[in-house]
């Protein structure tokens, strides 16, 4: 899985997370970092795997959210 954005300190635990519901299909749920243009992005992910025959992926619907105000404390 590429993930170049995700913070290096947070890509072990977001990519063993989306690799388990890839793997057994259900419920995500992820708070990492993400590095924009020098800048940190504190980003919540929630969502669902679908699998299909033989297991295969075929849906992985979800929301990001932005929640960089509250784990810095700054105003958004």
């Amino acid at each position: 899985m590429q993930v170049k954005a995700i913070h290096p300190d947070d890509v072990t635990s977001f990519s063993a997370s989306v690799c388990r519901a890839a793997r057994e299909g259900g419920r995500f749920k992820s708070t990492y970092r993400v590095v924009n243009q020098g800048r940190i992005i504190w980003v919540y992910a929630e969502g669902s795997c679908f699998v299909g025959p033989g297991k295969v992926p075929v849906r992985f619907p979800g929301a990001l959210f932005d929640i960089t105000a509250a784990m810095t404390g700054e105003a958004g």
